[in-house]
């Protein structure tokens, strides 16, 4: 049985030491938190952040956070 394209990407990513894992989400979410306040600081008008901001942001943060918690509560 052929496996599909999101679930090979999956097994790889499982196969990934979990500090990689770690380090590819946090430079990750660095790159996105990097690029979304240049174009925030560099917008001809002062905005309010939009639900699209929220989400770009939070997402990658919340992934970083729950691998940290696993991370930490496996070294306990």
């Amino acid at each position: 049985m052929k496996m599909k394209l999101s679930e090979r990407l999956l097994a790889y990513w499982i196969n990934i030491p979990r500090h990689w894992r770690l380090a590819t989400l946090t430079a990750f979410l660095l790159t996105v938190w990097t690029i979304e306040g240049i174009r925030f600081l560099t917008s001809p008008t002062l905005r309010l952040p939009t639900i699209t901001d929220a989400i770009i942001c939070l997402i990658p943060a919340i992934l970083l956070f729950v691998i940290w918690k696993t991370k930490s509560q496996n070294h306990l």
